[in-house]
């Protein structure tokens, strides 16, 4: 069987925690955005990923990449709808390659 390219996502496990942590602190730290930190959010998806309602995907070796899905209930289906929380890159806005894709909204 042929392996998976390191470009296609995998999903997250309890011990990738601190990877998913790292990459979503990194990005709101990047935007000025609040976070708890790495440690508090490690912690707490060391947690959420070992249940069934919170996934994170992967891309990268290692992970520069990370979407965050949480499964929630809907009035229009039976079953839970993932809703996307998070997607980030570890790509700084500061690499030149990237500096058209980061361009911010001026802030309110």
């Amino acid at each position: 069987m042929e392996q998976p390219s390191v470009n296609t996502p995998r999903v997250a496990t309890a011990p990738d925690a601190a990877t998913v942590a790292r990459l979503l602190d990194t990005f709101n730290r990047e935007y000025d955005t609040p976070t708890p930190g790495t440690a508090v959010l490690a912690t707490r998806l060391g947690r959420l990923l070992a249940g069934a309602d919170v996934i994170a995907l992967l891309t990268g070796d290692p992970a520069v990449v990370v979407a965050l899905l949480t499964l929630r209930p809907n009035v229009w289906h039976e079953g839970p709808v993932a809703m996307p929380t998070s997607s980030t890159s570890r790509r700084s806005c500061a690499d030149e390659d990237s500096a058209p894709r980061c361009s911010r909204p001026p802030r309110p």
